[in-house]
């Protein structure tokens, strides 16, 4: 742990960190969080982090009116607090702020800027989210996961009572998208995913899915149009990484005036111009999302804690930091017989309610 830290910093005792498919990748060919230019060696990764605070900076704690010992969930992304973007209330656009954590090299500053560790340096202008004391540490983590489901199907999409949401891609954010779906009032919920996992769509159903496709199988437009009786979807969310013919079927599933939500990043290709008709002729709404605001990360942790929303189901893998590297593989599907829905990484120091390491059973192929 650091001797000193400046003015407004902290020093955060590591409990859990999260683990996404983004940090899969980076194992595989380490990238900037803008995904433009690899990470100089060394660093830490680790970005949906949640511990407590051990040692405070005077400013750090007057911003936030925190306390050492206080429990929180650390923001990902430093914004510089001082452009456009922070000063209007959108400091998740600032390209102005450091780099995020679990994607800062270690010759910046500490270097203690990642959550799979012990201890990590908060720098000046995080942003902090106090947890409830009763969370566990793989329920707390969900703060970031979750919040992406509401801030997709709630906030962007904005999904509502008697909604119609088509979901493409059942992987742990689309799952989440389901919850929060479900929690928004929505009528029917239909989760799309390939037949190759099985278990995840019936995860799927299992979190509150009304429907289930195998796009494998059966052609999702075709499938959303007998499901809706014509009527298609009032929003459709793409979590379906690098291809981009998802897209030409989200296209496909929503309704006039409806809303697409692209949430994944694709590989380059593909009919754009196919795509710019669809939407003109069926007056579409299309956003594009990234990160997690701040609103939906709280909605998260206000769900999580009051019981609201369960997502024990979803908790696959947790093991503590000795097991990173078999962790990481796991998450990327490159390890026979596991599967991997949400991964836990538990730290040494923070870890007080570490669970043992609990992968899918494979003769199961589930949760």
């Amino acid at each position: 742990m650091p001797d000193e830290i400046g003015p407004d910093e902290a020093i955060l005792e590591v409990e859990a960190c999260g683990m996404c498919g983004t940090d899969h990748e980076q194992y595989v060919a380490p990238y900037s969080q803008f995904g433009d230019a690899p990470i100089a060696y060394p660093y830490i990764p680790g970005h949906e982090m949640v511990g407590r605070l051990v040692r405070l900076g005077v400013e750090f704690a007057r911003r936030w009116g925190a306390v050492e010992g206080q429990r929180v969930a650390v923001d990902p992304k430093v914004p510089c607090r001082r452009c456009g973007d922070c000063t209007s209330g959108q400091w998740l656009n600032c390209t102005r702020g450091p780099t995020s954590y679990g994607f800062t090299p270690a010759a910046e500053g500490s270097g203690l800027h990642g959550g799979f560790a012990d201890y990590m340096v908060l720098r000046p202008g995080t942003q902090i989210y106090p947890l409830p004391e009763h969370l566990t540490p793989q329920d707390a983590v969900m703060f970031n996961p979750l919040g992406s489901g509401f801030d997709w199907a709630c906030r962007v999409g904005g999904v509502g009572v008697g909604d119609t949401i088509v979901i493409i891609g059942p992987g742990q954010r689309g799952l989440c998208s389901v919850l929060a779906a479900a929690a928004a009032g929505a009528s029917r919920i239909v989760v799309a995913g390939r037949g190759r996992h099985p278990w995840k769509l019936e995860m799927a159903r299992d979190l509150g899915a009304t429907h289930v496709v195998d796009t494998d199988e059966t052609d999702l437009a075709t499938a959303v149009t007998d499901i809706t009786n014509g009527d298609l979807a009032d929003v459709v969310i793409d979590t379906a990484p690098a291809t981009t013919d998802t897209i030409m079927s989200a296209l496909d599933c929503a309704r006039p005036e409806g809303t697409i939500v692209l949430a994944a990043l694709k590989n380059p290709g593909g009919d754009l111009a196919a795509a710019v008709t669809k939407i003109a002729k069926r007056n579409l709404v299309v956003r594009g999302v990234r990160s997690v605001s701040e609103w939906a990360k709280r909605h998260a942790i206000a769900a999580l804690a009051d019981g609201r929303i369960s997502v024990e189901r979803m908790h696959t893998h947790v093991a503590d930091l000795e097991e990173y590297e078999h962790l990481v593989r796991v998450q990327g599907g490159e390890v026979p017989g596991e599967q991997a829905m949400h991964v836990t990484v538990t730290a040494a120091a923070g870890a007080v309610a570490a669970s043992a390491f609990r992968p899918v059973p494979a003769q199961a192929g589930r949760a």
